[in-house]
């Protein structure tokens, strides 16, 4: 990919396009073809350093596949990607590429008889961490999912949620310049869904960080940038402040009528009055006899 590689720029997508062939099967009588699978359609963005940028969508929408191209895991099929200057389509890129990035899968890549402690152990010798400094790097990452009374306990006998929250530390050892989290918190209850985003958050300095999820809620609270992805297309992409101002439609408030002798359609005149006092914009959406509801 030609160009000038912005130093303040992370990740730079130009086209990046990922299609699955059709397969062709072979029956006594027939032969039975599948066309092929169009499952990211040129992707284009920038993901500037020190962000955490999130790519929300439905399942289906791309979003992991795009995840599995950037990190080396399927080969693209058209256009390229840069990280931190080195391009995904080169060998000798994708080598420096993996030493600087952290992953945290979609679904966990975990062995049941290793214990937490010794997974990070082995993946901070893979990293390349000094032997030294294993045991203390080891030590926080586990405070910080909240897993140190299970550190020496099998990983097998552990909840999804425990999985999950030992992927992100797994993801984070080594300091990586670059983090990619695929559906992070799938599975853990609320109060460990907000101790994960806490850690995230905290994560961020320093390094930049893609995250996917189908949650809005998640996307709202972690992301500086959302780009929102359906049917291997990004649609549109900004801030969750501009997105929300751009394509919001505001809230819905229904209000029921008790059946009265008094003409309900004064009632909801009356109603609707107080209502444009507070909120200048709104409007009757739709009535009926004994509903009405405002739409601001």
């Amino acid at each position: 990919m030609d160009g000038i590689v912005d130093p303040s720029i992370a990740v730079q997508i130009h086209g990046l396009a990922k299609t699955y062939p059709g397969t062709t099967k072979l029956g006594c009588c027939k032969c039975t073809k599948t066309s092929p699978f169009h499952a990211v359609k040129g992707l284009w963005m920038n993901i500037a350093k020190d962000q955490l940028f999130c790519l929300l969508g439905p399942n289906g929408a791309g979003k992991t596949t795009s995840i599995s191209c950037l990190t080396g895991i399927n080969p693209i099929t058209g256009g390229d990607a840069l990280i931190y200057g080195d391009s995904v389509r080169s060998s000798v890129g994708m080598s420096n590429i993996r030493k600087m990035i952290g992953v945290c899968p979609q679904f966990d890549i975990l062995w049941d008889a290793l214990s937490s402690e010794e997974h990070l152990h082995l993946f901070a010798s893979i990293k390349g961490l000094p032997p030294a400094s294993i045991n203390s790097t080891a030590e926080k990452l586990l405070a910080d999912v909240k897993l140190t009374g299970a550190a020496k306990v099998r990983a097998g006998s552990y909840s999804g949620g425990m999985k999950r929250r030992l992927s992100v530390a797994v993801a984070l050892i080594g300091d990586p310049k670059l983090v990619f989290l695929d559906e992070p918190t799938t599975g853990m209850d609320p109060i460990t869904r907000r101790h994960v985003w806490d850690i995230i958050q905290d994560s961020k300095k320093g390094r930049a960080i893609i995250l996917t999820t189908h949650s809005m809620e998640e996307a709202d609270i972690l992301s500086d940038r959302i780009g929102i992805m359906a049917k291997g297309r990004l649609r549109c992409i900004g801030t969750s402040i501009r997105l929300k101002s751009r394509f919001g439609t505001g809230f819905v408030a229904t209000v029921s009528f008790v059946e009265s002798k008094k003409d309900n359609s004064s009632a909801s005149g009356d109603l609707h009055e107080p209502v444009k006092r507070f909120f200048n914009e709104a409007r009757i959406h739709t009535q009926t006899f004994f509903n009405m509801a405002d739409l601001t």
